[in-house]
């Protein structure tokens, strides 16, 4: 057992778990507590790095990292239990999925060999202990039209539903080489999966171009939304789940008019999907699509919402709502979400592009700006526009009882949402993380980093980018990465004992910092007080002088001391 603070602690525990081991001892960090893992998920893209889902005894959160899959437990009060890890049986990421009795990772593999037989998705299915119970291997179907698969989940999302015995998944795909044109054709693929046998394959699948995939359950009937570049609509299809019939509609035309088989611009997005008692409901953004041919880098999107009666599916019945009424400065969004609370309440979550505010309770997630709305089942607004200081992200809503909950991350802080169903209050937890059992804290202009082992932390910026927009490009710096928010009102750096490592440029861009050289003798010079950029060759990023300290806290940008100074 280790010491910290006079307090015995116990080490970390591996960081690779088996999948049994999930509910094992979790890692630690020095005041000994379990550590949430920092994976930012702030981009809103087609496939989701982050998932939540409800637990017995609180939630659980399942985030992809990169390389491998991570698994943490909350209680109600997102306080964290335990955490493991697996890793991916496939190189490709698809996405998670919470049965009803299971649980489901979706993987794949390219097939540049152009193989009928080679496996190309891989849907895992797991006990809510995580004990693997096996997998569905799916190959391309040369008999269909767009059943071969050379890049499986190619600009698609991946989105699982149950519906009796059967999972259902959606996603895009690129097919084989044509040689007219030197490349495949991507377009729309769906696999049905029997969740008993885990045998699967592809039901349904073709080569127009399908952006986007969302899927819903309801009784008897299958709806999926898309994103058909090729039919140049939002699209929305109907399956009777016993003979997989499909009927499609279109419930939001694109202008444009394509001439040969390569992509154009549509100048719209499709991002969510919900079933309320009487209707199908979609919400996305788009620009006026009848100026498609006027189109400019400062025409607005806007939000719109699609209503579709269940009981008259035609396109006469379905009716188009704009939520917003942008109508310049090239506004755009950074993601919309559909929540359903039950058949008759749902909320409708953004962001938009550039709108941000002042960083409050040193939380460098609350400069975003988020916006919700509840709506009826017919699409009516019920509520007035609420806002928060919380960041949109690639995690979906859930909804546990009377509370809709989410968690959005970028490469330094966690937070969880929670959002009252019926009254819009808003309540956050924040946690600050510099490392797998790191964390840090602000106060009074000290950054401090205390815990267990190395700091780790993506130095890199991520950029957020909009859904859709008519912008031609976005400039953004190096410098834009996690510590952005921060680092003007940090003026020393203290790194506590039990910090093993920093990384290089860990403090990139920290320009009110009292910086001093360091010497190879480490003699502590005289103190630079010019605002100047970290990134200079060996810089100190704080110090601290501790009782029985022969000398100060040194810890190098670019040159790591091999031993932090520590009290004796």
């Amino acid at each position: 057992m280790l010491k910290i603070n006079g307090a015995a602690v116990p080490a970390p525990s591996a960081l690779r778990v088996t999948i049994a081991d999930i509910s094992g001892s979790p890692a630690r960090n020095a005041a000994g507590n379990t550590v949430p893992t920092a994976v930012d998920n702030l981009t809103v893209s087609l496939r989701n790095k982050v998932n939540m889902a409800v637990t017995d005894n609180g939630y659980m959160r399942v985030a992809y990292d990169g390389s491998k899959v991570r698994v943490e437990y909350y209680d109600t009060q997102f306080n964290p239990q335990r955490k493991g890890s697996l890793d991916l049986e496939l190189p490709i990421w698809g996405g998670f999925y919470a049965g009803q009795d299971a649980y489901y990772l979706a993987e794949a593999q390219n097939n540049t060999e152009q193989s009928d037989t080679k496996e190309v998705i891989r849907v895992i299915k797991y006990d809510k202990n995580w004990r693997r119970l096996g997998a569905a291997s799916i190959t391309g179907d040369p008999e269909l039209f767009g059943g071969e698969v050379r890049y499986p989940f190619d600009y698609g999302c991946v989105e699982m539903a149950e519906s009796g015995n059967n999972l259902y998944l959606v996603t895009g795909h690129e097919g084989y080489v044509d040689a007219g044109v030197g490349q495949g054709h991507q377009g729309y693929l769906m696999v049905q999966i029997d969740k008993t046998t885990l045998k699967g394959s592809i039901v349904d699948c073709n080569l127009g171009h399908s952006f986007a995939q969302y899927i819903k359950s309801d009784g008897a009937q299958l709806y999926v939304l898309e994103q058909s570049e090729g039919g140049r609509c939002t699209e929305l299809s109907k399956y009777d789940t016993a003979s997989m019939k499909k009927q499609s509609l279109s419930v939001l035309e694109y202008g444009g008019f394509r001439t040969d088989a390569w992509a154009i611009a549509c100048y719209a997005s499709v991002d969510d999907l919900a079933v309320s008692s009487s209707n199908v409901l979609s919400v996305g953004t788009s620009i006026d699509q009848s100026q498609y041919d006027n189109v400019t880098s400062d025409m607005p999107h806007n939000l719109y919402l699609t209503i579709t009666p269940k009981n008259n599916f035609t396109e006469d019945a379905a009716t188009v709502r704009w939520l917003t009424d942008f109508t310049g400065d090239g506004a755009s969004f950074l993601g919309v979400k559909l929540t359903k609370i039950n058949d008759n309440r749902f909320m409708l979550s953004w962001e938009e592009t550039g709108k941000t505010q002042k960083i409050t309770d040193n939380d460098p997630l609350s400069v975003s700006i988020l916006h919700y709305v509840f709506l009826d089942g017919n699409g009516e607004t019920v509520s007035r526009e609420f806002t928060a200081p919380a960041p949109i992200s690639d995690c979906h809503p859930i909804v546990n009882g009377s509370k809709i909950v989410y968690s959005a991350s970028s490469s330094n802080t966690v937070a969880f949402y929670s959002i009252d169903a019926n009254s819009g209050a808003f309540q956050k937890k924040v946690y600050r993380i510099a490392g797998e059992n790191a964390v840090w804290s602000l106060a009074n202009g000290v950054l401090t980093i205390s815990g267990i082992g190395a700091i780790d932390i993506d130095k890199e910026a991520h950029y957020r980018y909009p859904v859709s927009s008519t912008a031609r490009s976005y400039s953004y710096s190096s410098a834009d990465n996690s510590w952005k928010d921060i680092r003007e009102c940090v003026t020393k750096i203290v790194i506590e004992k039990g910090i093993t490592s920093i990384p290089e440029e860990a403090f990139y861009y920290f320009s009110l910092l009292c910086m001093r050289k360091s010497e190879e003798d480490h003699d502590t010079g005289e103190c630079d007080r010019n605002r100047r950029r970290m990134s200079g060759n060996r810089l100190l990023l704080g110090w601290q002088r501790r009782a029985g300290c022969r000398r100060e806290n040194l810890c190098t940008e670019r040159f790591l001391c091999d031993q932090i100074c520590k009290a004796k």
